[in-house]
């Protein structure tokens, strides 16, 4: 049985663990809700380490290395 592991990226830009699902359907709307609700960007990882999907919420804003932020 495969296992979905949905993280999400902290203040830091570190990816945190949120939640485990073994269906990948319900992962993807868990982690597009969750962004939409946090405004934190979310990914989904397989057991394997390798990412199946990035979330980003509408209006996500990315610090840029010059101190300013970017609208994505």
């Amino acid at each position: 049985m495969v296992k979905i592991n949905i993280q999400y990226q902290n203040q830091f830009q570190r990816w945190v663990h949120f939640q485990t699902k073994h269906h990948e359907a319900d992962a993807y709307r868990t982690a597009k809700s969750r962004a939409s609700r946090t405004g934190l960007r979310h990914r989904l990882v397989n057991e394997e380490g390798q990412l199946l999907d990035l979330v980003e919420p509408k209006n996500f804003k990315q610090k840029v290395n010059d101190n300013t932020t970017k609208l994505m």
